[in-house]
């Protein structure tokens, strides 16, 4: 039965990757026939690389992971690439654990990963938001300090870059890169916006392009906007406070139910017998899976409120 398995895992791998091989020799072929064209000038065309489960009519996937992946601070991963990985490892995993003889874990393990790995990169993401903020309240600031010496935003910015750390300055470094590349700042500046998903940058962008439409002083409008931020950040402290207390009431009333789950599972020999019992196991795993679907429910959706403060 454990080879029967092993062999269906294998050729499943292997099914899939005959796909992939197929799909890279057309792609090749109709890359190769666009290159001869654009050497003829008949055809110039934008290079874009290709991506097999776009082709498959999987693009909110790969939008969705991407996102993901950017929020956490992995934007040089390359989505498609990711999550190709992860289902090898993932095929692997159960694989492996279906010749060690897991039994029935050989199923729960990769089932679990796919929940827990977006879980793990939506907390990092999450954590990295906060910090994000944090920083830039005090970047804003240094900023309208520069601007009053030097009138001059781009200048303000490197400075600010030579002092602030990570997450924010490699989100600086990306807008003097756009600059120096030439793209408009303000341009570049609502890239960033956009791509912080931070409701804090956002408003400070806007002001800031406000002010050059207006002709105003962009240092009196970084103070004015420093202030207002910090007055924000002290409002989203308490917010977060609360929801922390939340998630760490979840935590405790899980172990607790926890505890108790296993005092009466221990110390009554009629319950164990129960659990022994096709119906038994059936209630067991709809009373865990029920009680960690709607504990992780009500997690992420702390996390979500956290990331939009």
């Amino acid at each position: 039965m454990t080879l029967i398995l092993f062999m269906a895992a294998i050729t499943a791998v292997g099914g899939f990757m005959v796909v992939i091989l197929i799909y890279s020799c057309r792609e090749y072929r109709k890359q190769k026939l666009i290159s001869l064209l654009e050497r003829q000038m008949v055809a110039p065309r934008a290079k874009r690389s290709f991506s097999l489960l776009e082709a498959l009519g999987y693009n909110n996937l790969i939008t969705d992971i991407s996102n993901l992946l950017n929020r956490a601070g992995l934007s040089r991963i390359n989505a498609e690439d990711a999550f190709l990985t992860f289902v090898v490892l993932d095929t692997l995993i159960f694989a492996a654990m279906v010749i060690l003889g897991f039994g029935w874990l050989s199923a729960v393990v990769p089932v679990i990963l796919v929940f827990a790995v977006p879980w793990f990169l939506n907390m990092v993401g999450v954590r990295r938001h906060v910090k994000l903020n944090h920083q830039f309240v005090e970047a804003v600031q240094d900023i309208a300090d520069y601007l009053k010496i030097v009138p001059n935003l781009e200048n303000a910015i490197r400075k600010v870059v030579e002092e602030t750390e990570q997450p924010l300055r490699g989100e600086l470094l990306k807008i003097l890169h756009k600059v120096d590349t030439g793209i408009n700042l303000l341009t570049a500046l609502r890239d960033f916006a956009r791509t912080s998903e931070s409701t804090m940058i956002d408003f400070w962008v806007d002001s800031i392009v406000f002010a050059y439409q207006m002709r105003a002083s962009v240092a009196d409008v970084c103070e004015d906007v420093s202030k207002k931020i910090k007055q924000r950040m002290k409002q989203n402290a308490q917010v977060s406070t609360k929801l922390t207390e939340i998630k760490t009431m979840m935590f405790g009333i899980a172990g607790v139910m926890g505890g108790i789950m296993f005092f009466i599972f221990s110390s009554s020999p009629e319950f164990s017998a129960a659990f022994n019992t096709v119906v038994g196991k059936i209630a067991l795993a709809y009373t865990v899976a029920s009680y960690a679907g709607s504990t992780l429910y009500i997690l992420r959706r702390i996390n979500k409120e956290v990331s939009e403060l």
